[in-house]
């Protein structure tokens, strides 16, 4: 074995590391799926909700991606960035470069999957059936998000992750 290499017996193996990760993700994942189905079966039952989600679709169009880019840094930047700051036990990983970080990353991303969405509607079309529905979402997870989003996003949490150096991009 060679000296500078280290121990595997010190580092969980990559199937460790999924099994951490997702026991650790599995009950706020559930409690975002849960959040996600109440909130679709207000929209459709309850009344209040959904005339207030369609104000919200009406601005959103009306301002496109400039919603996009708030929106999106807002909750998918600040709102985990203070739960993580927040929590005694992500606390100390989670320094303030990275809440800066993840509100650009974040509101960034806003603006790119508006762009990608509208490429989408150009390309398919904008009608509500099931045929151009299931296209798009064929393209988003397949296309979009599997050969792009995904691997971009790797990347450049793996360079946050090594301090925001450049050089840890070459390994």
């Amino acid at each position: 074995m060679n000296s500078n290499s280290p121990d595997p017996k010190l580092k969980p193996s990559p199937w460790q590391q999924t099994l951490a990760a997702v026991k650790a993700n599995i009950v706020p994942g559930l409690i975002l799926q849960a959040f996600a189905l109440v909130l679709v079966l207000a929209y459709y039952f309850y009344p209040p909700v959904h005339q207030a989600l369609d104000i919200v679709a009406e601005f959103k169009n009306k301002m496109g991606w400039r919603y996009s880019i708030p929106a999106t840094g807002i909750f998918g930047g600040v709102i985990p960035s203070l739960f993580l700051r927040l929590n005694p036990r992500t606390r100390a990983a989670t320094p303030y470069s990275h809440v800066f970080f993840y509100i650009l990353f974040w509101a960034y991303k806003g603006f790119e999957v508006d762009q990608f969405y509208q490429f989408q509607g150009w390309l398919f079309g904008n009608e509500t059936t099931f045929l151009i529905i299931a296209t798009k979402v064929l393209v988003d997870q397949f296309g979009y998000t599997g050969l792009y989003s995904a691997p971009t996003a790797a990347v450049i949490y793996y360079w946050k992750d090594s301090g925001f150096q450049f050089s840890s991009l070459k390994n």
